[in-house]
């Protein structure tokens, strides 16, 4: 049988579309009545990019949306239009559970200087600040590395380090490493290439600084809070302050001077690093476990099935 005819002779209940990418491809399927659920895991600018190319499809071809985050959701309606009912927020989960030893390396690393306002941590061990992901626009490195020259001009080049996990030898890459030149932090910044274990190399992290300016929900961010790592991130940068929520640091503008403040209080105080690792802990399991995002999908595929069946009757 060809594959035309074996689409022709394909009926599902039900099709998923895990990105919007894919979604053009749904009607070349030619699947008429069969209803669709659309996950989404963009936001803002990447959004309006993609309504550009195939302009109204958000509206039309889905039936149902699943929002990767309320920044999602809430983008959706106001800048595409797509119904508020058509919309419902799936939240996402730390895809693996955390190796305990892990997440015991990052207490013991946190406990190791415990610095004072007064005075540097200790010496032998600078203040590690992270970040992660393809260093590209939305991440926001431009934001990360202003705020790294600030802390390293306040602290002194010996008290506080700086570790991107995530670099790529690509375009982006270089230019990533000539703003690390031009600001001359060339001796502060550890660069660690793609790797598909980054939980051991976010364990060494003190403080996670989520510098993006537009990230739909962050698994950087999630994952450095099942860790025990304290999160600083910006208001408005869409999902990681509402993942963070109160177990975290939410700077209310995008000022990297503004961060860079809050890395100092938490540098200078034991006590806040441990009770907002304490809370992150506690907010993955409660809000972001994969048995509470897997149900909320399958809530949301079953409620689209069964409202087109009774459309239909």
């Amino acid at each position: 049988m060809s594959q035309a005819a074996a689409l022709r002779r394909w009926r599902p209940d039900l099709v998923y579309v895990s990105s919007v990418e894919a979604l053009p491809q749904v009607r070349m399927l030619r699947l008429g009545k069969v209803p669709v659920v659309l996950h989404v895991h963009e936001l803002g600018t990447a959004l309006e990019w993609f309504d550009r190319g195939h302009p109204g499809m958000l509206k039309a071809v889905p039936d149902r949306i699943a929002a990767g985050s309320g920044a999602v959701a809430r983008d959706l309606v106001r800048l595409i239009g797509v119904p508020a009912e058509r919309v419902s927020v799936v939240p996402p989960h730390v895809p693996e559970p955390v190796p305990a030893g892990l997440r015991a390396r990052a207490a013991a690393g946190a406990a190791a200087g415990t610095g004072t306002a007064a005075g540097p941590r200790d010496a032998g061990r600078p203040f590690v600040v992270g970040g992660a992901g393809k260093p590209s626009w939305t991440k926001g490195p431009d934001l990360w590395l202003l705020a790294a020259r600030d802390l390293v001009d306040r602290l002194g080049p010996d008290a506080v380090r700086f570790v991107w996990v995530g670099y790529r030898d690509n375009r982006d890459g270089l230019e990533f490493r000539a703003m690390i030149a031009k600001l001359g932090l060339g001796e502060s910044v550890e660069l660690v290439p793609e790797t598909d274990r980054p939980l051991e190399h976010f364990a060494r992290f003190d403080v996670l600084a989520a510098t993006s300016w537009e990230e739909s929900a962050s698994l950087v961010v999630l994952e450095a809070m099942s860790l025990g790592v304290p999160v600083v991130c910006f208001a408005q940068s869409g999902g990681p302050p509402e993942l963070v929520g109160d177990a975290g640091i939410v700077v209310p503008s995008m000022s990297p001077a503004g961060l860079a403040d809050r890395i100092v209080e938490l540098r200078a105080s034991m006590k806040m690093r441990e009770e907002l690792a304490a809370a992150g802990m506690r907010r993955v399991g409660e809000a972001y476990s994969r048995d509470r995002s897997v149900a909320a999908l399958v809530e949301l595929l079953d409620d689209c099935v069964a409202s087109r069946s009774g459309s239909s009757d």
